[in-house]
């Protein structure tokens, strides 16, 4: 019975293991100078920022506490981060057998298709506004 309780909660801790990774590199290695840090291919290709462009960027200026400049890279970023808590906050919930009223409205399949139409929307303005 342990090892089910632990099992459960692998992917959150393999998940937790990884952004704290993630936020040390970005916090350390500037995407905008780095020869290794991935570029946009369809940015590459196409010449218009993709809905994900600066993301990199906006998370290293974040991590610096330069948060103008981290909207001015992705202005979408910072609109993602609260719905990443909330639905990090739901996992967690779920593995605790808490928050049910909390999970159903988090896990609604409407929510995750706005997030979805918003990403592309952004995309698509970005690059007619030229943001």
């Amino acid at each position: 019975m342990k090892e089910t309780k632990h099992a459960q909660w692998l992917p959150l801790i393999i998940l937790f293991m990884v952004a704290v990774v993630g936020v040390v590199v970005y916090a350390v290695i500037d995407p905008s100078t780095s020869l290794w840090v991935p570029k946009c291919p369809f940015h590459i290709l196409t010449g218009w920022s993709c809905p994900a462009c600066g993301l990199q960027r906006s998370l290293h200026a974040m991590l610096h506490g330069q948060l103008l400049q981290a909207l001015a890279f992705n202005y979408f970023f910072i609109f993602s981060i609260p719905y990443a808590i909330v639905l990090v906050v739901a996992e967690v919930l779920k593995n605790l057998k808490r928050g049910d009223v909390f999970i159903n409205m988090v896990h609604r399949p409407i929510l995750a298709k706005v997030y979805i139409v918003l990403f592309f929307v952004w995309g698509v303005l970005r690059n007619i506004l030229d943001i």
